[in-house]
């Protein structure tokens, strides 16, 4: 029998139940006809928060095709991952199965690291070697990399954000030293990566050094000195900026000095 509803047709519906996120109506979709699948799955699939360390395990599980269809993903661990497993050894397997995720994550484009449902910040340098190198994999393909309330961030990361396009920062506390044994600088000549948006907000009350100054650097300005070469980062088209940061008055300036003409 012949379908009731053309392609075209057929297209614009699941775009538009696609567009809404509405996950019920997604999975009725797909049961409606096998031709929804695939459609259906990748909408569904879109974007995935792990939350819970089950949910590790049940993503895992699933075939390459549907791990295929992650694009948007978003490590939040929520206070029960850390607080029902105390020991040391059991967080240690946890960070193995995460590891273990990404590396069969073959096309995430949107990373973020969110410790906000904690009370206490992810420190980047006592993830396991594995799971920080599976991190860095990751980098040279991203669109938009988040991250909440995280310390310890090598700022050599940011040299390998070849592609990326969204930047946003939320009590990320950087530094120019740990894990930098674990990060080799691209090789060859690229250009930089062309923000388009910037967000980097510092909790007032942190009393930790946040490596702003140094970050601004890495954005190509420097007060007092224009613009600088060999950054891996270009904000000169950038067309959202959110910045606050306590003190750091003059690389502020600097980083509105250098984009003040794209700025909506």
């Amino acid at each position: 029998m012949a379908p009731f509803l053309t392609q075209e047709i057929e297209q614009r519906v699941l775009g538009y139940v696609a567009a809404r996120e509405d996950t019920k109506a997604l999975r009725a979709c797909a049961l409606a006809h096998r031709s929804f699948v695939a459609r259906c799955q990748a909408a569904l699939f879109y974007r995935v928060t792990i939350r819970k360390i089950r949910e590790i395990d049940a993503l895992a599980r699933l075939s390459p095709r549907i791990l295929a269809y992650i694009r948007d993903l978003r490590i939040a661990p929520s206070s029960d991952w850390l607080s029902t497993y105390t020991r040391h050894s059991y967080f240690e397997d946890n960070m193995d199965a995460l590891t273990g995720l990404l590396v069969k994550l073959p096309a995430v484009l949107h990373l973020h690291i969110d410790s906000s449902l904690t009370s206490e910040l992810i420190d980047y340098a006592d993830l396991s070697v594995e799971l920080r190198r599976a991190i860095l994999e990751k980098l040279p393909s991203l669109r938009t990399l988040a991250l909440t309330d995280v310390m310890r961030v090598p700022l050599a990361l940011l040299d390998h954000l070849q592609d990326v396009q969204e930047l946003h920062l939320e009590n990320a506390l950087f530094e120019d030293k740990r894990g930098v044994e674990l990060i080799q600088r691209p090789t060859g000549v690229k250009p930089p990566a062309r923000l388009s948006r910037l967000t980097y907000t510092l909790h007032p009350d942190m009393t930790r050094p946040s490596g702003f100054a140094d970050f601004v650097k890495k954005l190509g300005v420097q007060p007092g000195a224009g613009t600088l070469p060999n950054a891996p980062l270009d904000i000169s088209a950038l067309r959202s900026l959110r910045l606050q940061v306590k003190d750091f008055r003059q690389e502020q300036r600097s980083i509105l000095d250098a984009c003040k003409d794209t700025l909506n």
